[in-house]
């Protein structure tokens, strides 16, 4: 079981050092260190029985710190995650074994005295120091009730007496061996542990140093706005007394400039005047001879126009005369032909009578 818990603990280690910060880095290789410290520690026990149940509580307990409460460990939400997938499987595998040793009451009673704990700890974030027998205990680490740590001493009783039917010194051999063959792991670990703090401690150093320097440069900063303020003062002050200067010399230019244009303006109006005059004169005597020209022109107009009526006149009455003699004699033409056409027709009227005078009647007798 303790191989099975720290072999899932180097697996741990491993996961959280791929892609983690070095803060959580550290923190998670930390915890792992101990938990994996503890698991040979309580593997190499003299109390068999005891080890099953240290190692039962131990990779509950870290499970749930990983799982609840991972930043009060300081480690990484991602982190912890990654180090729960495999430390799960293991904590399966460590119940599954222990149901060989202990009975499934006692499985049931140790899960309950478990979640018991983790209620009266919440906060709780190293737990391989945990060990089952201060579960029952007045005095032991996260103290519970009464009712649970009578229970908690039942469990342990009962688990180490189970145990205790093979030969002590043997079994205490046993496990002395196994510890020490496990005993390199735990002083690699140790010093990969050492490792990551003296790593964590040197970013913490240049972080300060970071920082230190960030304050530093907010201050000369601080210091530089200082004294551009005061630039900026004495720059809108010079800007000021020009701007007052340039004002004062811009008002006699315009006050020069407008008694200049006044002066033009006035001979300006002057050389208008004397032009309007001599204008209006040269149109007057314009207007006068236009006037007279006007007048001889309707003068001539009159007697050409008296001319052309004359001449008129004398043509109508000529044209008259002529439509009269013409229309008299057609009249006259007409008159001869509608005489001669009654003629006509009169004689043809008599030759007609002659005619029927002389045809006989059909319903008369013919004369003897």
């Amino acid at each position: 079981m303790a191989d099975r818990w720290a072999d899932a603990l180097g697996a741990a280690r491993a996961a959280v050092s791929k892609d983690s910060s070095a803060a959580s880095r550290g923190a998670a290789q930390l915890a792992l260190s101990d938990a994996s410290g503890a698991a040979l520690a309580v593997g190499s026990g003299p109390d068999a029985g005891a080890a099953v149940l240290d190692l039962l509580a131990q990779s509950t307990l870290q499970c749930w710190v990983f799982g609840a409460n991972p930043r009060g460990t300081g480690v990484d939400r991602a982190d912890a995650e990654r180090a729960l997938a495999q430390l799960a499987p293991a904590r399966t595998d460590l119940w599954s074994m222990a149901s060989r040793e202990l009975d499934a009451q006692m499985l049931a009673d140790l899960r309950l005295i478990l979640d018991a704990w983790v209620k009266a700890n919440p906060d709780a974030t190293r737990v391989s120091n945990v060990r089952f027998a201060d579960l029952a205990s007045s005095n032991g680490a996260g103290t519970l009730g009464a009712k649970e740590r009578e229970r908690a001493g039942a469990i342990l009783a009962a688990a180490s007496a189970r145990a205790g039917g093979a030969d002590a010194g043997e079994l205490f051999g046993a496990r002395m061996l196994w510890y020490l063959s496990r005993y390199p792991t735990l002083v690699g670990l140790q010093a990969e542990a050492t490792a990551a703090r003296i790593a964590d401690a040197r970013e913490r150093d240049e972080r300060d140093g970071r920082r230190a320097f960030a304050e530093t440069l907010a201050k000369e900063r601080a210091a530089f706005g200082e004294i551009l303020a005061e630039e900026r003062k004495a720059l809108a002050a010079a800007a000021t007394t020009e701007r007052k200067a340039i004002a004062g010399s811009l008002g006699e230019e315009r006050a020069a400039l407008a008694a200049a244009l006044a002066t033009e303006r006035a001979a300006l109006a002057d050389a208008l005047a004397k032009h309007r005059e001599a204008s209006f004169a040269d149109l007057a005597r314009e207007r006068e001879a236009m006037v007279a020209g006007i007048k001889d022109a309707v003068a001539a107009s009159g007697a050409t126009a008296a001319s052309e009526r004359e001449a008129l006149s004398k043509w109508a009455t000529e044209e008259r005369t002529a439509l009269a003699d013409d229309l008299e004699t057609r009249l006259l033409k007409a008159i001869d032909r509608a005489i001669m056409g009654a003629g006509i027709v009169v004689g043809v009227l008599l030759v007609a009578l002659l005619v029927l005078k002389f045809i006989p009647s059909r319903g008369a007798a013919p004369k003897a």
